[in-house]
């Protein structure tokens, strides 16, 4: 289950494209329930042999109506049954987390965001999700702390599974010549704080008049960040690309100088690991699971959140000293190479799988 899969694009709907098609090639077979949302897709697909189902949950939620909610709820349960799976994964827990029920089948949560503060309470819906979950994975390090402190029991049964992407085909190329080109690589929401990335730019091109920043990406904030960039004054040394296909992504990448991520909350954003693996500095916030991809310092600069003086001090330091910034970029390609490669992460899954598998358990005896 995920509440959103391809062809949507954002880091969980990326992540999961690329894990389950691993974890098919391995013998694991799916019945895969996710969502609708803007785009017109069919009730039902296949994906390399296993059978898809959309359903309305954000706008069954939205409208509020209990008779809808209990025949949604009703039609996904049956579908659940009728399939009779070994084990429900939730892999993301967004509006379809309130429609999956598991019917007494072992359920694995993954968890890939911080817990916000209104939700860590019993009787919210992650809160209880994880409670009643058989396992956790969580996508960062500090994510598996963050469960097992607000979830003691969960202690034993909670696992980090890091997010990763397969090696590109394509290799990272120099860093371009001349002012530096920043990309900002992700939905355009609140969440990713490119507020913050405007809002440097006017100290930034101070310093380098011909610096650009691009973001690739879409969301509901993009006509907001337009406007905040004319008000400061930038809208000449921005550019919007809008959603981009992944081979693009490697493309856009290559161009560019340098990410700058001023996230306000992250899990272990799969850009960053994107970013990293093309040998890219990345300019972050240190929140959650980001200084696990970006090492203060190695592999890029870790800054406040909410900081403007911050990021335009860090990104004039990269563009300043370009021996610096391809130094961190050729460290964070190595690292993101040795602990983010997609092969670890299907291993971390499969491993929990096998967990509910009768005929493989002993697979993971002491494991």
């Amino acid at each position: 289950m995920a509440d959103l899969f391809s062809p949507y694009v954002g880091g969980i709907e990326v992540l999961a494209d690329r894990v389950v098609p691993a974890l098919q090639k391995r013998g694991t077979d799916f019945m895969i329930v996710t969502g609708h949302h803007y785009l017109h897709l069919p009730d039902e697909a296949i994906l390399n042999g296993s059978k898809m189902y959309r359903f309305p949950f954000r706008a069954t939620l939205e409208a509020g109506g209990p008779f809808q909610i209990l025949e949604l709820r009703k039609r996904v349960r049956k579908l659940i049954a009728d399939f009779a799976p070994d084990l429900v994964h939730h892999f993301s827990t967004g509006p379809s987390t309130f429609f999956i029920h598991s019917g007494g089948v072992p359920t694995v949560t993954s968890l890939q965001q911080r817990i916000q503060e209104n939700c860590k309470k019993p009787d919210s819906l992650i809160y209880r999700t994880l409670e009643e979950s058989d396992w956790i994975t969580t996508c960062s390090e500090y994510l598996k702390r963050e469960v097992e402190a607000l979830l003691p029991g969960k202690v034993g049964t909670c696992a980090a599974v890091l997010n990763s992407i397969p090696l590109p085909e394509v290799a990272p190329v120099p860093l371009p010549a001349g002012a530096a080109r920043l990309l900002a690589l992700g939905r355009l929401t609140d969440q990713k704080g490119f507020d913050i990335a405007i809002k440097a730019m006017p100290e930034i091109l101070k310093n380098a008049p011909e610096v650009t920043l691009r973001f690739a990406g879409d969301g509901p904030l993009r006509e907001p960040l337009a406007a905040l960039a004319s008000e400061f004054g930038v809208q000449g040394s921005i550019e919007f690309l809008g959603t981009i296909g992944r081979d693009r992504v490697i493309e856009v990448l290559n161009e560019s100088s340098m990410v700058v991520m001023p996230s306000r909350w992250e899990g272990l954003p799969v850009a960053a690991v994107e970013a990293a693996v093309m040998a890219r500095p990345i300019v972050a916030t240190r929140v959650d699971g980001i200084p696990e991809i970006v090492l203060d310092g190695e592999t890029g600069l870790l800054i406040d959140t909410e900081s403007p003086q911050q990021l335009a001090a860090a990104v004039c330091r990269l563009n300043q000293n370009r021996e610096l910034a391809e130094s961190m970029g050729r460290r964070g390609r190595e690292h993101a190479r040795t602990h983010f490669s997609l092969a670890t992460c299907v291993d971390g899954y499969e491993r929990v799988y096998r967990r509910f598998d009768p005929e493989r358990v002993g697979e993971i005896s002491g494991q």
